[in-house]
């Protein structure tokens, strides 16, 4: 998983249009790892994934979820949904390359 996510986070840190952004950097590429995790494994199971969601599971602050997510969706990992009137609703989900990659490094299921 790490090393998927490093293979894929090689621009992190770099908006489209060329501007810094924080990093991730110690925990918080650790944490990127495990929301792409939690998002796989609620898509396996026919869950959606809200912001507010990745907060209460992984026992975050809703704005470094808020961070992270918008990082990963900078990248191409996840796609985050519209919603207008609470953010922390919207829904998040990976990418189509992404959920491929992942089926083919690991298989269908992460745990047992």
């Amino acid at each position: 998983m790490m090393a998927l996510l490093l293979r894929k986070s090689r621009g992190l840190g770099r908006s489209a249009r060329g501007q810094d952004v924080p990093p991730l950097r110690d925990r918080g590429i650790v944490l990127a790892a495990f929301v792409l995790t939690v998002l796989r494994q609620r898509e396996l199971n026919g869950k959606t994934t809200c912001l507010r969601d990745l907060h209460i599971l992984l026992e975050i602050k809703q704005p470094e979820a808020l961070r992270v997510v918008h990082l990963l969706e900078r990248e191409g990992m996840v796609r985050i949904g519209e919603e207008f009137v609470d953010r922390f609703a919207a829904p998040v989900s990976l990418c189509l390359a992404l959920r491929e990659d992942f089926d083919r490094l690991v298989g269908p299921d992460i745990v047992a």
